[in-house]
C-alpha cells in the first residue's frame, strides 16, 4: 500500500512539475499586460507634457504680442493727443489774432 501510494504521489508531483502551475502562467500573461499598459500611459503623458509646453509657449507669445500691440496703442495714442492738441493751439491762435 505505501509503494502504491509513494508512486501516486510521486507521480503527481512529476505531472505539477511538467505542467507548471496555471496561476504562474496567467500571472506572466497579466505581467506582460500591465506592463503593457504601463508603456501605453506613460507615451500618453508624454504627449500630454508636450502639449502643455506648447500651449504654454503660445500663450507666452499671444501675451508678448498683446503687451506689445498695448505699448504701441498707448505710444499712437499719446501721438495723437499730441497732434490734435496742436492743431487745437493753430486753431485758437488764428482765431485769437483774428479778434485783435
Amino acid at each position: 500500500m505505501l509503494k502504491r501510494s509513494g508512486r501516486w504521489i510521486l507521480a503527481a508531483a512529476a505531472f505539477l512539475a511538467v505542467s507548471g502551475c496555471a496561476t504562474t502562467r496567467s500571472t506572466h500573461g497579466e505581467f506582460d499586460s500591465l506592463n503593457a499598459r504601463i508603456a501605453s500611459l506613460e507615451g500618453q503623458i508624454s504627449e500630454k507634457d508636450s502639449e502643455i509646453a506648447r500651449l504654454r509657449n503660445q500663450m507666452r507669445n499671444e501675451e508678448s504680442a498683446r503687451a506689445q500691440a498695448e505699448n504701441e496703442k498707448r505710444s499712437l495714442r499719446e501721438k495723437l493727443e499730441a497732434a490734435l492738441a496742436q492743431k487745437e493751439s493753430r486753431t485758437t491762435g488764428v482765431a485769437d489774432s483774428d479778434l485783435k
